[in-house]
């Protein structure tokens, strides 16, 4: 459902990923509802989450696939940004774009550039966006990467600014509603890798995907989601919930395992054993430090297939399993700050 009709807005926050909804939501409501404009591309997942959560929202256009019809998209994203802060009068823009970049900087408000991967892993998006962000805001392990003064960091990870206790409490009744049991169940997640940085990077190996789910079956039930289409053999496992509840499934299962950056730190942080495989092990900073500091997550390459499934089964058959992540999580959560309130306190902060 998209709404048309709004008043000036202060803010215009542009939702590139399902989980920027999740992210910005407590912020926008700390700002205050009628502050702020959202706008999005035509992405199912994320206009039902939008719409779920009853947030209002203007559709910028579709996503493109292809570099080509990308860098068309983004020009049709620069127009229709720029009419959008003409239009509302806005005075700052949230997001990461380079077509919200451009446009900020075309009409002469404020951008907060909103990011928690390294500049290695997408290095395009950095080397357009970051030069014209007004400020660069980031967990504080990317501290390193030192943007000067415009480089505002906080203590935790994005996933913190929706799933810390003070913000999300399971709802015990999607168990029932979806037949599952509490750590009875894994979760498996496959990505596509059809990002323009995940181009040169590749995941849980298709040959393995089928072990992996005889290990598991062994002792638990499995459910899989991806991006894509399902294969025919796998389809009987798919996890078909309201995308409002993903996170409450997550909670009360027994592990997640998948080649989802996002996905992964989720479970991590809500203390849910995370395995993830993909070729991006080492090389994101959230990530490493949720595995090397906290031992919420492991990551594996591609070719670590027999240590990742040995990993696999040992957690499996732990016993206390869900109490020593939950020791994990509170030692991680006693770090962090009120992630939130760290972001709204700033904008207004740098905007007035």
């Amino acid at each position: 459902m998209e709404k048309k009709s709004f008043p000036g807005r202060k803010y215009l926050i542009e939702i590139p990923h399902p989980h920027f909804v999740y992210f910005f939501k407590e912020v926008i409501r700390l700002v205050g509802e009628d502050e702020v404009l959202i706008t999005c591309q035509s992405s199912g997942i994320i206009t039902d989450l939008l719409d779920g959560l009853n947030m209002k929202y203007v559709v910028v256009g579709k996503k493109y696939s292809g570099l080509f019809n990308k860098a068309i998209g983004q020009l049709v994203y620069i127009y229709r940004f720029m009419a959008l802060i003409r239009k509302h009068r806005v005075k700052a823009v949230w997001g990461m774009s380079p077509a919200l970049a451009i446009a900020a900087r075309f009409r002469r408000v404020k951008m907060f550039f909103f990011d928690d991967d390294d500049s290695a892993v997408q290095p395009l998006i950095k080397h357009l966006t970051v030069p014209l962000a007004s400020y660069i805001i980031t967990p504080a392990c990317l501290a390193f990467e030192n943007y000067g003064k415009r480089h505002l960091t906080y203590a935790g990870y994005q996933e913190l600014a929706y799933l810390a206790p003070n913000y999300f409490q399971p709802d015990p009744l999607v168990l029932s509603r979806y037949g599952l049991e509490k750590d009875q169940y894994v979760i498996i997640r496959f990505n596509d890798f059809k990002a323009h940085h995940d181009r040169v990077h590749s995941g849980i190996p298709e040959g393995v995907r089928k072990e992996l789910v005889q290990l598991i079956e062994k002792t638990h039930t499995v459910y899989i989601t991806t991006e894509g289409n399902l294969e025919d053999d796998f389809k009987p496992y798919q996890l078909n919930i309201n995308p409002i509840d993903v996170h409450s499934v997550m909670y009360y299962a027994k592990m997640y395992i998948g080649d989802s950056q996002t996905m992964a730190s989720e479970a991590a942080v809500l203390g849910t054993p995370s395995i993830r495989c993909n070729t991006f092990k080492n090389k994101i900073s959230y990530l490493n430090e949720l595995e090397y500091t906290y031992k919420l997550t492991f990551a594996f390459y591609p070719h670590e297939t027999a240590e990742m499934l040995s990993c696999i089964n040992q957690l499996l058959n732990r016993e206390n399993l869900r109490l020593e992540w939950l020791q994990r999580k509170n030692t991680m959560l006693n770090d962090m700050e009120d992630v939130p309130r760290f972001i709204s306190y700033t904008i207004k902060k740098y905007v007035g």
